[in-house]
């Protein structure tokens, strides 16, 4: 399968965008299907589905990039020492005094 040659355009006036793919003949045949499947124009089938796609690639990539960073971060803070805080070791203080009534 080849990989499909793609253009965009945005018009001035209108401000919609254009997209130009070439697809092979089995790509062509297989989206006109699913847009037949679906009720809807091959133009708004591709919009739909291109539209879904992008997100859910912006999507992985983002989680992608969070989960390595926060798991960094969250590994750094679990071998690091709490700094003291007094007024935090004040209330475990009394509070294991009420649980101990």
């Amino acid at each position: 399968m080849n990989p499909a040659r793609i253009r965009s355009e945005v018009h001035r006036h209108s401000g919609r965008g254009s997209l130009f793919a070439n697809v092979s003949r089995d790509q062509t045949a297989l989206i006109e299907r699913a847009a037949e499947e679906k009720g809807v124009t091959v133009a708004e089938f591709v919009a739909m589905n291109l539209e879904k796609a992008a997100l859910r690639a912006i999507e992985d990539e983002k989680l992608i990039r969070l989960n390595v960073k926060e798991s960094r971060a969250f590994a750094k803070a679990l071998f690091r020492d709490p700094p003291d805080n007094p007024t935090l070791a004040n209330a475990a203080q009394k509070y294991l005094q009420l649980l101990r009534r």
